[in-house]
């Protein structure tokens, strides 16, 4: 369990247990402020994450990744 100012470092690898046909997919970007793709306005997609079986990237909820996805492989976690 991460604290509300800690967030997963770029690296890390998740899968979605709900979605098994998705694979693994990999952070490639974290917007600890949540306005990376919304300049003007702030949310809590704060983790992009590139899909290998895709080959899409998606925008994503930090407790969404934090609590119902899977950590395949950690790069650690960083305070902001």
């Amino acid at each position: 369990m991460l604290l509300k100012n800690e967030h997963l470092n770029i690296g890390t690898l998740v899968s979605d247990p709900n979605f098994p046909d998705d694979g693994v997919g990999m952070i490639v970007r974290v917007d600890p402020h949540g306005n990376a793709h919304h300049p003007y306005e702030c949310n809590d997609d704060i983790y992009r994450v590139h899909s290998f079986v895709s080959g899409h990237g998606v925008w994503l909820d930090k407790d969404y990744i934090e609590n119902e996805c899977t950590l395949v492989y950690s790069t650690g976690k960083t305070c902001y």
